[in-house]
């Protein structure tokens, strides 16, 4: 097997700092968006709710997941029928994501970006 150029020796080292840098929890977040996103909102399958495995009917995240699987297929209205707060999730956890992300890669997190040189 030929030996690695140092060009991408330098390129993997870059990669594998950027992997380590990238925040676990934005990754647990992107997955768990993408996850309910593709799941399919026309089928009852297993539930994940503890209230609905406890017996108890009402809980203030039942239809959340379906709500953003139709939010990601682009059914507005349907999604808010399933929970209001679906598009209002996808984009707090969005931003979430995105700060995290900005935290992980410049200086200060709460540092502004017309704030930084």
């Amino acid at each position: 097997m030929a030996p690695m150029k140092r060009g991408s020796q330098i390129l993997l080292r870059a990669m594998a700092g950027h992997v380590r840098r990238f925040p676990a929890e934005a990754a647990i977040w992107a997955v768990g968006l993408i996850v309910m996103a593709a799941m399919d909102p026309a089928t009852d399958g297993e539930t994940w709710c503890v209230f609905a495995r406890m017996g108890i009917e009402w809980c203030p995240g039942c239809g959340l997941g379906h709500a953003i699987a139709l939010l990601a297929r682009g059914e507005w209205a349907a999604s808010f029928a399933a929970h209001p707060l679906g598009g209002v999730v996808v984009a707090g956890l969005t931003i979430r994501i995105l700060d995290l992300i900005r935290g992980a890669y410049t200086d200060s997190p709460f540092a502004l970006p017309a704030a930084r040189n």
